[in-house]
């Protein structure tokens, strides 16, 4: 069976709060959803490290080759990895960006720690919670 991949499209990161891990805390946005981390990808250089099956729960921020639109993010944090699939994933400070499927209203924070791998991630680029 076919892995659905987000097609890639425009991305806009904004810098703002929600509640993690009983904490409020300053987060990353994308369509006034979290955004997400995995502890298992790479960041010096950026690497994937989340396919396949992975990819069902936690769809990757995806593209379209635009500039991404910033609000609260420091610009010189945000790039981009080449995933083996051949499209381009968004990273802050190196790190690729993923939703989490289960998220369903913008205070969602349900993939924080998840498989103790994943990480609600701040407008740095580090995770909220520390590991």
């Amino acid at each position: 069976m076919a892995v659905p991949t987000p097609k890639p499209e425009p991305i806009g990161l904004t810098a703002g709060k929600a509640k993690v891990a009983g904490t409020d805390a300053d987060v990353v946005r994308f369509k006034d959803r979290v955004v997400y981390r995995f502890e298992a990808d790479e960041n010096k250089p950026p690497k994937v490290n989340c396919v396949g099956d992975c990819l069902v729960i936690w769809p990757p921020l995806l593209t379209d080759g635009t500039p991404v639109k910033l609000a609260g993010v420091n610009p010189g944090l945000v790039g981009s990895v080449q995933r083996a699939d051949g499209l381009t994933q968004v990273t802050l400070d190196g790190w690729p960006l993923y939703l989490y499927k289960q998220d369903e209203s913008p205070a969602d924070t349900k993939g924080e720690g998840v498989g103790g791998n994943w990480s609600v991630v701040r407008p740095d680029g580090r995770p909220v919670v520390r590991k």
